[in-house]
């Protein structure tokens, strides 16, 4: 992982925006449109808030503002998200606001150990390698095999648990495997290697992470929670590509100091 020796200020304001802006009319629109049972529009709409709630966790960790105003933000911006997602399914349940209060949280945790690393978001410049020398070879491969195994061998093994535990396990489940798309979904756009190829293995898991969804709560509707997982995955992906393009990657920081100590 590169290192940067100084703070690299956030650019490309307009486009971050436009961003912003186009999420939060998706969320009305989808809102507005979606079914209340299990359908096409319920899933787009459904994947979308998740894909929002995972994306403000992990920017929470990430982002460049004080750690105060991220805390804030996500702590106003979770609520606002299951009231939306509440009013889209017309459920208005208390489940939505721990759902998204548990997967923003899973989101957040492993951005801020990076961050404790000395890991941040920022703007690579023309000496920084725009790849890893990482290609996608057959270790990849076994990476996505082994990680989807994992997933698939989880939801069996949980599934007549959770069906049969407290509601708030079965929710921690369906958090932790839009969680894992949205890390690996993250890895993809923000690190050094080629994200088209490494988006295939953020496709595969989000498989994987709906096979599990679907073995763990409703065995039935396996088709739809794998619907909505790759849905999740797109929207990730385009919406980290947007930063990936403003030249936006996951650097490893140090201070001048200890820039100087390694000469």
């Amino acid at each position: 992982m590169p290192i940067a020796t100084e703070t690299v200020k956030p650019n490309g304001g307009g486009a971050i925006v436009a961003l912003l802006g186009v999420h939060a009319v998706g969320g009305v629109v989808g809102a507005s449109l979606s079914a209340d049972q299990p359908s096409f529009s319920s899933g787009v709409f459904f994947a979308l808030i998740t894909s929002q709630a995972t994306l403000l966790g992990m920017w929470s960790g990430l982002g460049m503002k004080h750690g105060l105003v991220r805390l804030l933000v996500l702590g106003l911006g979770i609520p606002l998200l299951a009231n939306v997602l509440a009013w889209g399914i017309s459920e208005a349940d208390w489940e939505i606001h721990i759902f998204l209060l548990i997967a923003a949280s899973l989101a957040a945790l492993p951005t801020w150990l990076l961050r404790l690393g000395k890991v941040r978001l920022g703007r690579i410049g023309v000496e920084t390698p725009s790849r890893e020398g990482l290609q996608f070879t057959i270790k990849h491969l076994l990476l996505l095999t082994f990680v989807v195994a994992c997933l698939l061998t989880l939801g069996k093994a949980l599934a007549p648990h959770v069906r049969a535990s407290h509601l708030l396990a079965q929710l921690t489940v369906l958090a932790i495997c839009f969680v894992s798309v949205a890390l690996t979904a993250l890895w993809a756009m923000l690190g050094l290697g080629n994200p088209w190829l490494r988006g295939l293995l953020v496709m595969g898991i989000a498989v994987g992470a709906g096979i599990t969804v679907g073995y763990s709560l409703e065995i039935s509707r396996i088709g739809f929670w794998i619907f909505v997982s790759l849905m999740q995955a797109v929207y990730l992906l385009g919406s980290l590509f947007v930063f990936r393009k403003l030249g936006y990657r996951l650097l490893a920081h140090r201070a001048p100091e200890e820039v100087s100590s390694m000469r």
